[in-house]
């Protein structure tokens, strides 16, 4: 069962078993940096994505297939507390925790469903699984996941002390350094989605000075587009000469080669809002 808007905005700036996947960096979709801009509200705030629709549609199909599995599940929408860490649980049992999870076909969420087996969990799901046991106090934890193109999968595991203490010991002054204090997070080797960091706000007028390792990586920026936009119109260049070269036919056959051919692709008409974005510039 989703939490109220009330207790997401009570729970943004405190350590979570949801959150601790994501400062450990062993969430695909979040990296700690994203985790830190989103926690404090330095980005603009996102629609909710197809992921995030996908897996609101699917929460009650989960519980019913959940159920059968374990009859005494009950759905929760109560968050609890153990020292600094909360958990939200998306159902209790008895003697267990369990949470809901669902993923497309494709998708790095997927992947890591399907590399690690039938009979397992990716870590980031099991550190997750493990603090929600361990703040409710409970001797085992479990997961119900619809995972496209795979069948539907319930999973339990006894309570791990240690692996969510070691957790802890790695999180929680990392959670104190960059949510409390508002240390900035070092962007690290992975860059950032674009489309994240293009969500950042902006203080009107506000200048910088950046060192040299900027320096270098804005030259290497330079050079990487010079070279996109030179490959791009070698592209386009050499499509045109190819279809004035098939003139009226819709397929060749090329020598010693494939055949290509055109295929036409309709596109549905449509409006977009006005919006406004940034792009980087150089000062002449």
């Amino acid at each position: 069962m989703p939490l109220s808007m009330e207790q997401i905005e009570a729970n943004r700036l405190r350590l979570t078993a949801s959150k601790l996947p994501k400062v450990l960096g062993l969430d695909p979709y979040c990296t700690p940096w994203q985790l830190q801009a989103e926690t404090l509200g330095l980005i603009e705030p996102e629609e909710s994505s197809r992921a995030a629709v996908l897996g609101g549609l699917l929460e009650e199909p989960i519980r019913i297939m959940a159920m059968q599995e374990w009859p005494d599940l009950i759905a929760n929408s109560e968050t609890f507390w153990r020292d600094e860490l909360g958990a939200s649980p998306d159902y209790l049992r008895p003697d267990s925790t369990a949470d809901g999870k669902s993923s497309g076909f494709n998708g790095p969420v997927a992947r890591a469903w399907i590399d690690c087996g039938p009979d397992s969990a990716p870590l980031g799901i099991q550190v997750q699984c493990q603090a929600q046991a361990w703040v409710c106090g409970k001797p085992e934890c479990g997961v119900a996941a619809i995972i496209g193109g795979q069948p539907f999968r319930t999973l339990l595991w006894p309570a791990d002390t240690d692996l969510v203490e070691g957790a802890l010991e790695v999180a929680d002054p990392w959670w104190k350094r960059h949510i409390v204090n508002r240390d900035p997070v070092p962007v690290g080797d992975v860059a950032p989605p674009l489309a994240i960091v293009k969500r950042l706000r902006r203080i009107e007028g506000k200048s910088i000075r950046l060192g040299e390792d900027a320096a270098q990586l804005y030259a290497t920026w330079r050079e990487a587009k010079a070279l996109a936009n030179k490959l791009e119109k070698e592209i386009k260049d050499q499509e045109a000469t190819l279809r004035a070269m098939m003139g009226d036919a819709c397929r060749a056959e090329l020598e010693g080669g494939p055949a290509v051919y055109l295929q036409t692709i309709s596109r549905k008409g449509y409006t977009v809002d006005p919006t406004s974005y940034t792009t980087l510039k150089e000062e002449k």
